[in-house]
């Protein structure tokens, strides 16, 4: 710490060339901490990094959905009720086609005896990003969304 408080001394009695802050640990002149990042968030004391490695910051949204029970026949039953419901939620045409052709794909791909998974799994994740793009339709990314998300969390473990 002392060499940081001397670093950054020396830093700003010269001027501050380069004018910005040379990295370093926090700083406390004057009873005051300042940590400069850079830009950069700053993050105090423990980090627990979650499941599959993942530090989850304030601009980032994960979603956890429940995978158990997630067989074969029941992640084609999900796939057909998420293609029923998709034609009952009032999306408009193009959106609703889009998503029927990228569901009808993953079904076929899903009874293939050697299924594509990054091509299941990609669009299956596109069906999700329409979803979520259909703002206009709050109760088709409500009744559908969580439906598709399961399915993802089923494609990643069913197929490999």
């Amino acid at each position: 710490m002392a060499a940081a408080v001397s670093a950054y001394t020396a830093w700003a009695a010269s001027g501050r060339p380069g004018g910005a802050t040379p990295a370093s640990s926090p700083v406390t002149t004057e009873g005051r901490t300042v940590i400069h990042t850079g830009g950069g968030a700053y993050v105090g004391g423990g980090v627990t990094i979650g499941p599959g490695g993942a530090f989850v910051g304030r601009d980032q949204v994960t979603t956890t959905t429940s995978t158990q029970g997630g067989s074969l026949a029941e992640f084609t039953a999900l796939l057909a009720e998420i293609r029923r419901s998709v034609a009952q939620v009032g999306l408009d045409a193009d959106t609703t086609a889009a998503l029927d052709a990228d569901l009808r794909l993953v079904e076929n791909q899903a009874n293939k005896p050697a299924p594509n998974k990054a091509l299941l799994l990609s669009r299956l994740e596109g069906a999700a990003r329409l979803l979520t793009a259909a703002a206009g339709a709050a109760t088709a990314v409500d009744r559908l969304l969580p439906a598709v998300q399961q399915a993802i969390a089923w494609a990643s473990q069913l197929f490999r």
